[in-house]
């Protein structure tokens, strides 16, 4: 099965917006967005023939990084509340 390019680009597209235009003192729901966009791009990402993934070093590493500091900004959220 092959995988939908229309939506991969979409999510690219979304994500590279939502990271460009984050603010520096988010509210949960943007930390939310991002975290969620970060995870559909992974997903779909492992599901590319592993050629595609030759050309963006460092890209899983970074999203990792992103998704792991949103995640403690989402977690210190849910205490706070």
């Amino acid at each position: 099965m092959k995988p939908d390019v229309a939506a991969i680009q979409s999510t690219v597209d979304k994500l590279g917006k939502s990271i460009r235009a984050f603010p520096r003192n988010p509210n949960p729901r943007k930390v939310h967005k991002l975290r969620t966009r970060v995870h559909r791009f992974q997903s779909q990402e492992r599901t590319l023939p592993l050629v595609a993934k030759d050309h963006r070093p460092g890209l899983e590493k970074a999203l990792r990084k992103i998704r792991k500091k949103a995640g403690k900004v989402r977690d210190f959220d849910v205490f706070a509340s």
